[in-house]
């Protein structure tokens, strides 16, 4: 299969709001950890959050509300396969973060498409040079996406125990953070103690062609070591957790 990953498009939305359903239906059951800070009788997403998410791609990068998504597809078929997204703070002052939040399809999981996704928004986020910080919060039960963003180069920067109370049980929050640019103009990925991290990888040769081999991209990739310094000062509160 050749996959390729784009920009959301207007099209897209019934099929990826079908797909995020899926992944609610998931959330917390059939062996998957919670997800979604959300009751897991819950199964679809609210009108007003797909709503709110329509709007927000359609607003300028900076303005209040704004988000940017894409889509990991199959190239012939255009199956969603997963999907992440950048979007804004809901406080004032925070203009140079953003918030991530992705997925990957059940089929689909443990094959490198996770960290493809999670690679393309850091590098779309450096590249904008309006963006220095990418945040992201975990629940803590939520070991396959936590360990993912650890790998990737993302800082634990706390841990809340007792959040949530979901289903009448208390459900930690782990707040992550990655510097993706630096009045250095350091690169995306850093090798600060840990020897998987990803650094400058020119991922959009691979996507216009389609073909993803995350074998040799990885082996290609660590090669520049640069220090990325993470600040926990100053942080505000986030909005959601991520999928996984």
């Amino acid at each position: 299969m050749n996959i390729k990953i784009r920009l959301m498009e207007a099209g897209d939305y019934p099929a990826f709001f079908s797909y995020l359903n899926a992944q609610l239906e998931e959330n917390g059951k059939l062996g998957s950890p919670l997800f979604q800070p959300v009751p897991r009788e819950i199964v679809k997403l609210p009108a007003e959050k797909e709503a709110a998410f329509v709007a927000g791609l359609s607003k300028t990068i900076g303005q209040a509300g704004w988000r940017r998504a894409w889509l990991a597809v199959d190239d012939k078929s255009e199956i969603i396969l997963g999907h992440v997204d950048l979007r804004a703070h809901q406080d004032v002052n925070t203009s140079h973060r953003a918030l991530l939040g992705m997925g990957v399809a059940l089929p689909w999981r443990k094959q490198g498409i996770g960290r493809a996704l999670l690679e393309f928004a850091c590098q779309w986020a450096k590249e904008t040079n309006l963006l220095e910080w990418i945040d992201i919060e975990v629940l803590c039960d939520n070991k396959p996406a936590f360990q993912l963003y650890e790998t990737a180069g993302f800082e634990k920067l706390c841990e809340i125990q007792d959040m949530y109370r979901i289903d009448g049980r208390p459900e930690g929050l782990i707040r992550m953070a990655l510097k993706v640019r630096s009045d250095t103009r350091s690169g995306c990925w850093s090798n600060h103690n840990s020897p998987g991290r990803f650094t400058d990888l020119n991922f959009a040769d691979h996507f216009k062609t389609g073909n993803i081999n995350y074998r040799n991209i990885i082996r290609r990739s660590v090669r520049r070591i640069e220090s990325c310094t993470i600040n926990a000062h100053g942080q505000s509160p986030w909005t959601r957790p991520n999928h996984h």
